[in-house]
């Protein structure tokens, strides 16, 4: 036998080869890099650095095997360029390892692409007669998009080329983390070829996992260390023929697993489903049932142990075909995981809506039909019993878990405190947790007929028995295939429906009148008005206080809705000093003396000495409403909804001096700081250009200036909010006092494009106004 020096040597005849850099080591060969002399082409040396006799025979069959590899142009087996079996080491291409390469950025689509052409290349290696008994992710590299299998030194020869036997049968062969069962035991009896559909069954879920060190034993669907529906990147992918194979293919039973080529067909079919909406949700459909029944399905089944319906609820959530749930409170959300709460025989269900419903489950039935589109799951709840005080009459009770199995009041959660006033600070890792009161849950498919019919959305099943819903579904199912037969689209169909009411609440009639729907009892008001109005007289009911020194007036404009009146000859312009965004509706004011008179624009002379106006923001608010009610008063023999919705009293805002303060972003930060965000509010700028807080219900519209309203209890003014959106708030309402300035009516900051505003130069503007 040669010694090191000589073999590198040989080696190095013909390659420029650093022996003190190891790129890779193994415990029998060391790879380093190679370039050839006489091309200049890099390459990786393999040299064999365990000389016993067992492993240069290994190492010799593995040369005689990629040759005979490569002569038969297998595709995707390593080449070897240049060896010597003498010298014990071969030369092949510098290859990308294919576990890095795949774990920075490849779909699931993608990796089981790559795979496909792994099976093909063991495929044509298990045809050969050839099994490789080491398959692991370090034996595997890209090239070219494609995935090489490399290191054969564990190969299994065809019987009749057998010239040796190396395998000792007290000895384990293999990868540790994708050792197949019988290759610990008895390697000597094992079938190769079954061992390698094991080994890559593993291989393919390290590679799904992003974990190199697999899981233990056969797959299971329920297991939460490695199930790939509860663990890992690709819970909401299409994962069903997926997990069929890892299951069959690591079954402890060799006989039982499938071969290659039925291997091939497991990643075929999941390909032809997991692209097709349709096909992976009826796939999702048949394999919970069958992991449920087996063969057998029952048309109903009814589970009522607690750790049963948790762990068919954990199955639901993983799929992203079957976890819709519809509340019999109505609405729905995707249920995307399930625990066990701290609240005595509880369980805690995880939405895609990011909160967390506790529920006491009494029994989950299941229930399937000849489609199985329109198979479902109904929960029913125990009943709970409120934890705090805040409000009893709802079905859903909204509290902070602060310490494990303790509820306290949500009512100020959103800020991370107990109370608002007190501020104290609820500790790490609290939840907010919705208690489910009085709950029936429906998991149905997702894009499913049941789930396309909008108006189940309403909550009907909570309003009837599981078995009357049973029923009142298995109808809908026999009128819609028999519709179908008819020819009608099944869309068309659940269209309809969707019009229908709840067939289990009696009284299904919209008591709400719309202005298409509702039907006059009385004659319409217009013409009585049209022709009374210059008779009227309101000098009574009019609040006595002007002052001429205000920067802003509020005038009192008869409205009419032009769509229901033929008022063309009196509709004009009232001229840009009107601070409303309609003018052409506004020509008949209340004057001084209480009548009510037309006047062609706010310069006219009769206008500027007889209209009728306030200066306190208030009180023109409560003359308005003063002034509909008499108006609702003369006209009692007429059809009020017309009154209400298209005849009314409404405040004119006109500027008089200019304003005489400029509000800074100091001050918008206090006012906010300073805003109860328990209530809903407002931010706007009045005529002297001061910014204020008014109530979210307020009218804004006599502000010359006003923003979006900000809800309340979401954080976003008040003492504990950090104000994220001060600066964008200072630039909008700079942004708008300009352009009201500028225009003279009032402006809705939402209204005007901010966000490159440029303060200085806007400040510059706003100051020629004053």
């Amino acid at each position: 036998m040669s010694n090191d020096k000589a073999r590198q040597k040989n080696a190095s005849e013909k390659y420029n080869i650093d022996f003190s850099h190891i790129l890779e080591e193994g415990g029998n060969a060391k790879i380093y890099d190679a370039t050839e002399k006489a091309t200049g082409k890099s390459y990786v040396l393999k040299y064999l650095s365990n000389c016993s006799l067992e492993k240069k025979q290994r190492f010799i069959d593995e040369i005689k095997v990629l040759q005979e590899l490569n002569e038969r142009k297998i595709e995707g087996v390593v080449k070897i360029i240049d060896f010597s079996e003498e010298h014990l080491w071969y030369v092949m291409p510098k290859l990308q390892p294919a576990f890095p390469y795949i774990s920075q950025q490849k779909s699931l689509d993608v990796i089981v692409d790559l795979f496909i052409s792994l099976v093909n290349t063991l495929i044509s290696i298990h045809h050969s007669g050839f099994a490789h008994r080491d398959i692991k992710p370090d034996n595997i590299y890209i090239d070219n998009g494609k995935m090489i299998l490399g290191d054969f030194g564990l190969v299994e020869f065809p019987d009749d080329e057998k010239q040796h036997n190396l395998t000792q049968t007290d000895k384990a062969l293999g990868a540790i983390f994708t050792i197949a069962p019988e290759m610990k035991r008895n390697p000597v009896l094992a079938d190769g070829k079954k061992a390698d559909v094991y080994s890559l069954a593993k291989t393919l879920w390290m590679f799904l996992a992003s974990d190199t060190k697999g899981f233990e034993g056969s797959y299971n669907f329920f297991d939460e260390s490695h199930s790939l529906r509860i663990v890992g990147k690709y819970t909401k992918d299409h994962l069903v023929e997926i997990e069929e194979l890892f299951l069959a293919a690591t079954n402890n039973v060799p006989d039982l697993r499938p071969d290659m080529d039925e291997f091939l067909q497991y990643l075929q079919l999941w390909k032809n489903i997991s692209s097709d909406e349709y096909l992976s949700q009826i796939s999702n459909w048949n394999f919970i049932t069958k992991l449920l029944f087996g063969k057998f399905l029952p048309q109903t089944a009814l589970f009522n142990k607690l750790s049963d319906i948790k762990q068919i609820l954990k199955i639901i959530s993983k799929s992203k075909a079957l976890n819709h749930m519809l509340f019999a409170n109505g609405g729905g959300a995707d249920l995307i995981d399930v625990e066990v709460a701290k609240e005595k025989d509880c369980l805690y269900l995880h939405t895609d809506t990011h909160e967390i419903f506790a529920v006491s489950p009494k029994q989950l039935y299941f229930y399937s039909f000849s489609d199985v589109r329109w198979n479902f799951f109904l929960l029913e709840l125990n009943v709970l019993t409120f934890a705090v005080e805040d409000d009893k009459k709802q079905n859903i009770e909204i509290v902070v878990e602060d310490t494990p199995g303790h509820y306290v009041s949500a009512k100020d959660a959103m800020y991370g405190i107990y109370d608002y006033e007190t501020g104290k600070k609820l500790p790490e890792g609290y939840k907010i947790v919705n208690r489910c009161i009085r709950e029936k849950l429906l998991f149905v498919m997702k894009t499913g007929p049941y789930n396309s019919i909008s108006a189940t959305y309403d909550g009907r099943h909570g309003d009837c028995s599981s078995e009357e819903f049973f029923h009142y579904v298995n109808n809908l199912l026999t009128d819609i295939s028999a519709k179908i037969k008819q020819g009608i689209k099944e869309f068309e169909i659940l269209s309809s429906i969707s019009k229908q009411g709840n067939p289990f609440k009696k009284d299904n009639v919209n008591l709400i009148p719309s202005s298409t729907s509702h039907k006059r009892k009385l004659p319409s008001p217009i013409k009585f008005i049209k022709k009374e109005y210059s008779e009227w007289n309101f000098y009574n009911d009019l609040i006595k206080c002007e002052n001429k020194d205000a920067i802003m007036r509020f005038y009192f404009a008869l409205k009419y809705n032009r769509n229901l009146v033929d008022l063309s000859q009196i509709y004009k312009s009232l001229g840009k000093n009107y601070l409303t965004n309609t003018t052409s509706e506004y020509d008949l004011f209340v004057m001084k003396d209480g009548k009510i008179t037309k006047c062609k624009n706010n310069k006219s002379d009769v206008f500027k000495s007889a209209a009728y106006f306030l200066t306190e923001r208030n009180e023109a608010i409560r003359t308005k409403n003063i002034l509909n009610r008499k108006l609702f008063d003369l006209c009692s023999n007429y059809e009020m909804y017309d009154i209400s919705e298209n005849v009314r009293f409404e405040i004119i805002c006109l500027r008089y001096l200019p304003p005489t303060h400029l509000f800074t972003k100091k001050e918008l930060h206090d006012i906010m700081k300073n805003a109860d965000d328990r209530v809903s509010n407002r931010i706007v700028v009045d005529e002297s250009g001061h910014v204020l807080i008014i109530g979210g219900g307020e009218n804004y519209s006599l502000y010359p200036v006003a923003n979006e309203m900000y809800n309340q209890r979401n954080n976003y003014v008040g003492k504990y909010s950090p104000l994220n959106h001060l600066d964008n708030e200072y630039k909008s309402l700079l942004n708008a006092w300009l352009h009201h300035l500028r225009e003279e009516k009032n402006i809705f900051c939402n209204d005007f494009y901010y966000q490159k505003l440029n303060i200085e130069k806007t400040i510059k503007q706003i100051e020629k106004y004053y």
